[in-house]
Protein backbone atom coordinates (compact mmCIF):
# COMPACT_ATOMS: atom_id res chain seq x y z
CA UNK A 1 0.00 0.00 0.00
CA UNK A 2 2.83 2.41 0.84
CA UNK A 3 4.44 1.71 -2.52
CA UNK A 4 1.18 2.63 -4.30
CA UNK A 5 0.91 5.93 -2.41
CA UNK A 6 4.54 6.78 -3.18
CA UNK A 7 3.99 6.05 -6.92
CA UNK A 8 0.79 8.12 -6.97
CA UNK A 9 2.58 11.01 -5.26
CA UNK A 10 5.42 10.90 -7.82
CA UNK A 11 2.95 10.84 -10.75
CA UNK A 12 0.99 13.78 -9.34
CA UNK A 13 4.19 15.75 -8.78
CA UNK A 14 5.39 15.05 -12.34
CA UNK A 15 1.96 16.03 -13.67
CA UNK A 16 2.13 19.37 -11.85
CA UNK A 17 5.66 20.06 -13.08
CA UNK A 18 4.62 19.27 -16.65
CA UNK A 19 1.60 21.58 -16.39
CA UNK A 20 3.72 24.42 -14.96
CA UNK A 21 6.31 23.98 -17.75
CA UNK A 22 3.55 24.01 -20.37
CA UNK A 23 2.03 27.22 -18.99
CA UNK A 24 5.45 28.86 -18.80
CA UNK A 25 6.30 27.92 -22.40
CA UNK A 26 2.99 29.24 -23.72
CA UNK A 27 3.47 32.53 -21.84
CA UNK A 28 6.89 32.99 -23.41
CA UNK A 29 5.51 32.19 -26.89
CA UNK A 30 2.67 34.72 -26.50
CA UNK A 31 5.02 37.44 -25.30
CA UNK A 32 7.37 36.87 -28.25
CA UNK A 33 4.49 37.14 -30.74
CA UNK A 34 3.29 40.42 -29.17
CA UNK A 35 6.80 41.89 -29.27
CA UNK A 36 7.25 40.97 -32.93
CA UNK A 37 3.90 42.52 -33.86
CA UNK A 38 4.73 45.70 -31.94
CA UNK A 39 8.13 45.97 -33.66
CA UNK A 40 6.62 45.68 -37.14
CA UNK A 41 4.02 48.33 -36.30
CA UNK A 42 6.79 50.65 -35.18
CA UNK A 43 8.64 50.16 -38.46
CA UNK A 44 5.52 50.96 -40.49
CA UNK A 45 4.74 54.11 -38.52
CA UNK A 46 8.22 55.57 -38.20
CA UNK A 47 9.83 54.35 -41.37
CA UNK A 48 12.22 51.59 -42.18
CA UNK A 49 15.95 51.16 -42.51
CA UNK A 50 15.25 48.93 -45.53
CA UNK A 51 14.52 50.38 -48.94
CA UNK A 52 10.91 51.03 -49.91
CA UNK A 53 9.42 51.44 -53.38
CA UNK A 54 6.65 53.90 -54.09
CA UNK A 55 4.86 55.73 -56.87
CA UNK A 56 4.70 59.52 -57.04
CA UNK A 57 1.21 60.97 -57.40
CA UNK A 58 0.81 64.64 -58.35
CA UNK A 59 -2.58 66.27 -57.89
CA UNK A 60 -3.24 69.97 -58.37
CA UNK A 61 -6.67 69.97 -56.68
CA UNK A 62 -6.06 68.12 -53.44
CA UNK A 63 -2.73 67.08 -52.00
CA UNK A 64 -0.03 68.51 -54.31
CA UNK A 65 2.21 65.44 -54.05
CA UNK A 66 2.36 62.14 -52.21
CA UNK A 67 4.15 58.84 -52.60
CA UNK A 68 2.09 55.64 -52.33
CA UNK A 69 4.15 52.72 -51.03
CA UNK A 70 4.00 49.72 -53.33
CA UNK A 71 3.24 46.86 -50.93
CA UNK A 72 1.30 48.53 -48.13
CA UNK A 73 -0.49 51.37 -49.91
CA UNK A 74 0.61 53.83 -47.21
CA UNK A 75 0.63 57.43 -48.47
CA UNK A 76 3.65 59.57 -47.60
CA UNK A 77 3.79 63.34 -47.96
CA UNK A 78 7.48 63.85 -48.88
CA UNK A 79 9.09 66.78 -47.08
CA UNK A 80 11.83 68.58 -49.05
CA UNK A 81 11.83 66.10 -51.95
CA UNK A 82 14.09 67.28 -54.76
CA UNK A 83 12.13 68.77 -57.70
CA UNK A 84 13.66 66.28 -60.14
CA UNK A 85 11.51 63.57 -58.49
CA UNK A 86 8.26 65.57 -58.86
CA UNK A 87 7.11 63.50 -61.86
CA UNK A 88 3.59 62.04 -61.91
CA UNK A 89 3.51 58.20 -61.83
CA UNK A 90 7.30 57.95 -61.39
CA UNK A 91 8.52 54.99 -59.34
CA UNK A 92 11.08 55.70 -56.63
CA UNK A 93 13.25 53.57 -54.38
CA UNK A 94 14.14 55.21 -51.07
CA UNK A 95 14.51 54.98 -47.32
CA UNK A 96 12.09 57.01 -45.23
CA UNK A 97 11.31 58.07 -41.72
CA UNK A 98 8.41 59.98 -40.22
CA UNK A 99 8.69 63.74 -40.01
CA UNK A 100 7.09 66.25 -37.67
CA UNK A 101 6.88 68.82 -40.46
CA UNK A 102 3.48 70.41 -41.11
CA UNK A 103 1.50 69.15 -44.07
CA UNK A 104 -1.16 70.80 -46.24
CA UNK A 105 -4.72 70.32 -45.00
CA UNK A 106 -5.60 68.48 -48.20
CA UNK A 107 -2.94 65.86 -47.37
CA UNK A 108 -4.49 64.73 -44.09
CA UNK A 109 -4.47 61.06 -45.14
CA UNK A 110 -0.74 61.13 -46.03
CA UNK A 111 2.00 60.88 -43.42
CA UNK A 112 4.72 63.55 -43.50
CA UNK A 113 8.01 61.80 -44.20
CA UNK A 114 11.62 62.55 -45.01
CA UNK A 115 12.90 60.48 -47.93
CA UNK A 116 16.59 59.71 -48.26
CA UNK A 117 18.76 57.83 -50.77
CA UNK A 118 16.10 58.43 -53.45
CA UNK A 119 16.58 56.75 -56.82
CA UNK A 120 14.16 56.85 -59.75
CA UNK A 121 13.28 53.41 -61.14
CA UNK A 122 12.52 52.61 -64.75
CA UNK A 123 9.12 50.91 -64.91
Amino acid sequence: MAKLCKTTFILLTMNRLFFIALVFASCIACDTAKTTAADSTTNDEKGSSAYSIGQVVLNKDDCPIYVRLENSGIKLYPVHLDDMFHVDNAWLQFKWESSRAPQPEACSDARPATLSEVVRLKR
